[in-house]
């Protein structure tokens, strides 16, 4: 038996026109979190893999994105401006 079904169909996110984005994943570009072109810029999530999966995908990718970041600590500049 259940007594509530919550429909969670479809994603569109809203992005900046920076923004490496492949509109046929519906994803930005990406290497193990590291947003293509833009070092620095970290993604996590559906917008690293595309719409799809639960929430321990979702904890993978963002573990791999941190790991990414803390490689990256020594050679990230601060930004000159934000997106």
């Amino acid at each position: 038996p259940c007594s509530l079904v919550v429909p969670a169909v479809g994603f569109t996110p809203t992005l900046l026109p920076e923004l490496p984005f492949n509109p046929k994943e519906n994803r930005i570009e990406n290497q193990k979190g590291r947003v293509s072109g833009i070092p620095g810029l970290y993604v996590a999530g559906w917008l690293k893999r595309g719409p799809q999966g639960v929430i321990p995908d979702n904890r993978y990718d963002a573990q791999e994105t941190i790991e990414s970041l803390i490689q990256d600590l020594d050679s990230i500049k601060a930004p000159t401006r934000l997106l």
